[in-house]
């Protein structure tokens, strides 16, 4: 069961994991939907600190990937 948009969102605390699980789902459009359009994002200390949870996880190649969704 995957949480809705706003579950993830007010899971602050899970978000990065969560992201990361629904990425390796294939949930590529979703995740890149949700970095680049929710204000958690919108701090750019924490878009930075999840590229580097992302790359550190799931490696380079993927963030490029996302980079290109975003």
């Amino acid at each position: 069961m995957h949480k809705t948009e706003e579950e993830l969102l007010e899971a602050r605390d899970d978000l990065f994991p969560t992201l990361t699980e629904l990425w390796r789902d294939g949930k590529y459009i979703e995740v890149a939907n949700i970095v680049a359009h929710t204000a958690p994002f919108s701090n750019r200390a924490k878009l930075i600190d999840f590229c580097v949870y992302f790359e550190k996880y799931l490696g380079r190649d993927e963030l490029r990937v996302l980079q290109r969704l975003i």
